[in-house]
């Protein structure tokens, strides 16, 4: 340490001693000494009284008498010390704008002046600015009227520019006058927004005010056809710049909500209607009485395809019960529908086959736990069954069958779907044969895996009387076993579905349904992976053919097909098809989509789904021209975007359109 610096030490610190002592000697409390203290004063540097929570002066008090306010024992001093540090040094004289001393002495000592310390000139100065600064907004703030907090209710909430306080001033004084004559409606901030007003605080960085000026958020709005968020170039645009490319007249669609569902704000309660927006009373109520099922005593005489749809709704949950069934059953029920009979046991089966004597059409589904038993008292106590589905029932063994066809019962039975009854074999088919010859109008048989092979399908020839067959993975069964079919009952048929069989070839095609099924008006040959556009394009092109056009045809997984078979399809049946399923073509291009979107306009189902090249200006086209469209499956079509897909899409009927297999929605 210098000899200088060693003298203005000493000297400091019998200032601080003095200082010290005369605080003991005038309230005999001495205060602990700060580490930052103890440092200061090693350095030579004597920071002053610093106290935060001395009193601001007045305004209007004598700047003379300010110093004992000022300094006096308002709290604990900056540095824990009780005597005054400011006590030794020479009184300032008061300045020009009225700041007396007590803010000299929040603002610091100047430094000693003997060697002065460059960082302690810095210190000195930055303290003494910020205290004049504080000093002068006080002395401004005060020197304005005050503005109480009732006057300030009763005026409305509009944000008061702080910048202007005199004006602000008098125009709250204007309103509040005339807030007695009429109260005007407060808004929920306005007595925060005004007294902060009145405190001088200001709205921001850029004195702009976001209630007062234009929002940028007010300029932005939502597209009416895609329902996103743009920014309007010209005043009045509702619609975006992406939808202004399509043209209004391609299609129905009405933007939908996409993966944020954005809420959208009808106008006309007719568009919510048609929309799909508004579920009708009749859902509501079957939606009513499937959530509260337990509580349900008894239907009553309601509509059967009301009962219809509570079983289904019941079915899809699986609490389809013993329980339950009794709302379904009785004496004068002619239909009974059970879409899920897996918890049912033998005893509610026979309990539905005894409380129904007279029912007519019968449904059961999922039967795992069905037994001969069943089988045999349905043969003897429900003589009048029209219709009879049994699916799942692979515990019936093939003489119940047996009984069962030969009993009254195949007199009056016109539509047979028998689906998973793998134990039904020759005896039973032989005795549907014999005894249906011409009563039976549609036959369903669906994986009966056992009574597959070539004797048991040339027995159905025999049934002269079909109108509708379907053979669905039947087995190993070759192309000559389906047309001997053909060739007995073919002329009949308005329906045919061969699918899943292995063997078969175009020679079914060319030999067998061009030869013997003039009629046909809904054709199904699905799985049948060795058809090829030769077999179709020979079915196409048969002059025979043309007389009765399809509504229907499931080409579904016929890898093969080409272009060239769906183009002859559209030119030969396309004004007159209902349903087009085409599920797994793709080898299908655009030149065959264009001519499905062009060439069926009565269309109502549609299924395109792995077709790669189906695109969203098909899917726009689509939706457009096909304007009795209900349903369309896109499922693997990965060339359609978000933008097609959120869209909602109405046909002419004003239904909306569902769309299957959309990963946007």
């Amino acid at each position: 340490m210098s000899q200088s610096s060693r003298r203005a030490w000493n000297r400091n610190a019998n200032n601080t001693n003095n200082n010290s002592a005369g605080g003991e000697r005038g309230r005999g409390i001495s205060g602990p000494t700060s580490a930052l203290s103890s440092f200061l004063r090693e350095r030579g540097i004597n920071t002053g009284r610093l106290n935060p929570y001395a009193r601001l002066p007045d305004a209007n008090a004598n700047a003379g008498g300010n110093d004992t306010e000022v300094g006096g024992d308002a709290g604990p001093s900056a540095e824990g010390e009780n005597a005054d540090p400011d006590a030794q040094e020479p009184t300032q004289p008061q300045t020009h704008d009225g700041e007396d001393t007590a803010s000299n002495s929040q603002a610091g000592v100047p430094p000693s002046t003997v060697n002065p310390n460059p960082l302690d000139l810095l210190t000195y100065e930055a303290s003494t600015a910020a205290a004049k600064k504080t000093t002068s907004r006080k002395r401004k703030l005060e020197a304005e009227p005050s503005i109480t907090v009732a006057e300030v209710a009763e005026v409305t909430a509009e944000p008061l520019p702080t910048t202007r306080k005199k004006q602000a001033t008098a125009a709250a004084a204007k309103k509040a006058a005339s807030a007695a004559k009429k109260k005007p409606k407060k808004s929920k901030d306005s007595d925060s927004e005004n007294d902060n007003d009145r405190l001088g605080e200001s709205t921001g960085r850029s004195g702009y005010s976001k209630r007062s000026g234009a929002d940028k958020d007010s300029l932005v709005k939502f597209c009416q056809r895609c329902l996103r968020k743009f920014i309007p170039v010209a005043e009045g645009e509702d619609t975006c710049g992406a939808c202004l490319t399509i043209p209004r007249g391609a299609n129905k669609g009405v933007g939908g909500t996409g993966s944020k569902k954005i809420a959208r704000k009808r106008s006309a309660l007719v568009d919510d209607v048609a929309f799909g927006q508004i579920v009708p009373l009749k859902d509501m109520c079957i939606k009513l009485i499937a959530d509260n099922i337990d509580s349900v005593e008894a239907f009553g005489d309601i509509p059967d395809d009301v009962k219809r749809s509570i079983s289904r709704i019941l079915s899809r949950r699986r609490i389809i019960s013993p329980d339950t069934i009794k709302l379904f059953i009785g004496p004068e029920e002619k239909r009974v529908e059970l879409f899920d009979c897996a918890k049912l046991k033998p005893d509610s089966f026979n309990q539905i086959i005894f409380m129904c004597p007279n029912v007519q059409v019968l449904h059961l589904a999922d039967c795992g736990q069905m037994t001969d038993a069943v089988i045999l008292n349905l043969a003897t106590h429900c003589q009048s069954i029209r219709s009879l589905t049994i699916k799942g029932a692979f515990l019936v063994t093939d003489n119940a069958f047996e009984t069962l066809f030969r009993s009254p019962i195949s007199k009056s039975l016109e539509d047979l779907f028998l689906e998973n009854t793998s134990k039904l074999g020759m005896k039973g088919i032989q005795a549907l044969a014999e005894t249906c010859t011409t009563s039976l109008q549609s036959l369903s048989l669906s994986h009966c895996n056992v009574a597959g092979g070539e004797g048991v399908v040339q027995i159905l020839g025999k049934m002269k009387g079909l109108k509708t067959l379907e053979l669905i993975e039947m087995g190993s069964v070759s192309d000559d076993d389906l047309i001997g079919i053909l060739k007995e009952v073919g002329n009949g048929l308005t329906k045919l579905s061969f699918n899943g069989f292995p063997n078969m070839t175009d020679k079914l095609l060319t030999e067998g349904i061009c030869n013997y099924c003039p009629n046909l008006e809904h054709l199904s040959l699905r799985n049948n992976e060795q058809v090829t556009d030769e077999g179709m394009l020979a079915y196409l092109n048969t002059s025979t053919l043309s007389a009765a056009p399809l509504k229907s045809i499931d080409l579904n997984r016929l890898y093969n097909l080409t272009d060239s078979t769906i183009t002859s399809l559209i030119s030969h049946h396309g004004a007159s098809l209902r349903r087009l399923i085409l599920n797994g073509l793709d080898d299908l291009t655009e030149y065959a989509l264009n001519a499905i979107v062009d060439g069926c306009p009565l269309v109502t189902e549609l299924d395109l789904s792995w077709i790669r090249n189906f695109d969203d200006a098909l899917f726009e086209r689509m939706v457009g021209k096909c304007s009795l469209l209900k349903s369309v499956k896109v499922f693997g079509c990965n060339r359609l975007t978000e933008f097609s897909l959120v869209k909602r899409f109405a046909n002419a009927e004003g239904k909306l359109i569902r769309v299957l297999g959309n990963e946007f929605d």
